[in-house]
């Protein structure tokens, strides 16, 4: 997690209705988006992947110190509820003690890559894991880095789309990855 990246709230966190929970189910939608912009915003800007639950609830994020309001546990509870049935978040795990989270959805990511693909010229070529993930020159790209587990779903859509082929090996580390036009 960066922390020298200062996450830039939108206006609305300021505003106190925000934490407490509506009750009529238009403005309980539009608050519920709010936070769903302001957690995967959040969650971008320090390029957080993975969380326990537990480091979840207690995120800086839901204690606005300004205004002296924080959001309870059942609160926060239906943001992640609500970031699960949008698929911007799915468990890691069996014992739903992790959540991983996706400032973009791993379709976006699939398409984020294959255009950087295209772009490079690297159609028909076998690359490994590492090279279209970690390697220096994609620093800059918005994919650099990105959470294993996310790229790995990211290439399943897009050998689903017979757009990839990944040709598994002993790890990760050892996977390769051929792209195909369109």
């Amino acid at each position: 997690m960066s922390k020298n990246v200062e996450y830039e709230k939108p206006i609305e966190y300021d505003m106190e209705p925000l934490y407490t929970l509506q009750v009529n189910l238009n403005s309980r939608t539009k608050q519920l988006n709010i936070w769903v912009d302001i957690v995967l915003g959040y969650f971008r800007c320090h390029r957080i992947y993975e969380l326990s639950t537990d480091a979840f609830y207690d995120l800086q994020l839901f204690n606005n110190t300004k205004i002296r309001r924080r959001l309870n546990r059942d609160f926060i509870t239906i943001i992640m509820e609500e970031l699960l049935s949008l698929d911007y978040a799915s468990w890691s795990n069996r014992d739903k003690s992790k959540l991983l989270v996706y400032w973009r959805t791993p379709k976006q990511w699939a398409r984020i890559i294959y255009e950087y693909i295209t772009k490079s010229g690297m159609i028909g070529t076998v690359c490994t894991l590492y090279e279209i993930r970690e390697a220096d020159e994609l620093e800059g790209e918005e994919f650099f880095q990105l959470d294993k587990n996310i790229y790995m779903q990211a290439l399943a859509i897009l050998e689903g789309e017979k757009l990839a082929k990944v040709y598994g090996g002993s790890s990760q580390s050892d996977v390769g990855i051929k792209f195909f036009e369109k």
